[in-house]
């Protein structure tokens, strides 16, 4: 899981560069966007980093529900960025919220 995740952080990071390169030429109210994409790209290396050095943390249950849940709210969160939808964003936010959180109980309950 290490591995897929840096994968994904390295996409982010690509997809947080070229909007904030677009909004750099075509001044566009997309800060708040690019901020939190590189937050995201930036927290998914991390997790990939602990989650490579610790493999048996990654086999957990937890591991795998904090994938999924951060990685469903990350791209969503884009969308509702890129398309001006508030609510959309604070839903995605709230998603990727909950799945840091069960990522921090996996680093406390499952790193040996």
């Amino acid at each position: 899981m290490g591995v897929r995740l840096l994968r994904i952080a390295a996409v982010y990071f690509a997809i947080a560069s070229i909007i904030g390169l677009y909004s750099f030429f075509f001044p566009t109210d997309l800060g708040s966007l690019v901020a939190n994409l590189s937050a995201g790209w930036a927290s998914l290396a991390l997790a990939g980093i602990i989650y490579h050095v610790f493999p048996k943390a990654a086999q957990t249950g937890l591991a795998q529900t904090y994938f999924w849940v951060y990685n469903i709210g990350l791209p969503v969160g884009i969308i509702g960025g890129l398309l001006s939808l508030g609510w959309l964003s604070g839903i995605a936010t709230i998603a990727m919220l909950v799945g840091l959180l069960i990522f921090a109980i996996t680093v406390y309950k499952d790193l040996t």
